[in-house]
Parts: C-alpha cells; structure tokens; sequence
C-alpha cells in the first residue's frame, strides 16, 4: 500500500507494517507515526497526534538517552469510531472502540471500548452505559 501525500508533509515515520481501513487517515497534519508495528485505524482524529510502538530507554544514568536503545513498547491498535484529540502521544497502547481521547493526552495503557480519557498519563474519566444509554463519570 502506497504511503498518503497526507503523511508526507512535517510527518516521520518507519513503519513495518501500517493498515489503514476506512476514509479517514490516521495522521493528518503535522501527525507522526514512528516505528509502529500494526495500527488499525477507522475514526477520526485532530492534527499533532504522535502515534508509536516503542520507547527510548533511559535507565542508565552514564549514558545520554539518545544512544540508550529503543525498547517495544507494544503494537497500537486503534478500533474504529475513534476520536484523537488534538497533541495526543499514543504509545504502545490500544484504543477502543467508539472512545475518545482528549487533547493533550498521553496514552501508555489500553483504553477500554466506549471510555473518554484524559490526561498525562491518561486515565479514564467517563464510561457509556448501555443500561441507562448515556454517559457516566468514573470516580
């Protein structure tokens, strides 16, 4: 499958395996997905978002973290229905159906179906209800 123009412009990657279904891409402008091994992708996200599988490694105090390796972190998968807000970070995380990611967010850890997250690191803050058929917090 060819690479979009869309990634193209203020946009870096090194993917092994990139799959794209549905309309909408997974990065539009200034977007980057670096080093991602399997991103599944049917939703909708804003601009600024950085999506990768991996981690620079910064255990060892002695040597810069630039030259300390790149750990995989794991795959990404985005379900479909999914909302990206603006400048969020996914790495090494799943993003489930029909949620939303708010802006700014940093996603380190699986989010489930149906959840609106926030944060850094980001946390869930909402949950849909299908008895009730609507929103509800999460303490």
């Amino acid at each position: 499958m060819p690479v979009p123009n869309k990634f193209r412009r203020n946009t870096t990657y090194n993917c092994i395996r990139l799959y794209i279904f549905g309309n909408n891409r997974p990065c539009p402008n200034d977007g980057s997905i670096a080093n991602s091994h399997t991103i599944h992708y049917d939703g909708i996200n804003a601009d600024k978002v950085y999506i990768s599988d991996n981690l620079h490694e910064y255990k060892n105090i002695h040597i810069p973290v630039s030259q300390q390796p790149v750990i995989f972190k794991g795959d990404v998968v985005i379900k479909e229905g999914a909302w990206i807000g603006e400048n969020v970070s996914i790495i090494g995380a799943c993003i489930g159906k029909n949620s939303v990611i708010a802006a700014n967010s940093v996603v380190t850890k699986d989010i489930p179906d149906y959840s609106v997250c926030a944060g850094v690191p980001a946390k869930v803050i909402k949950k849909y209800c299908f008895e009730r058929n609507e929103w509800i917090s999460v303490s």
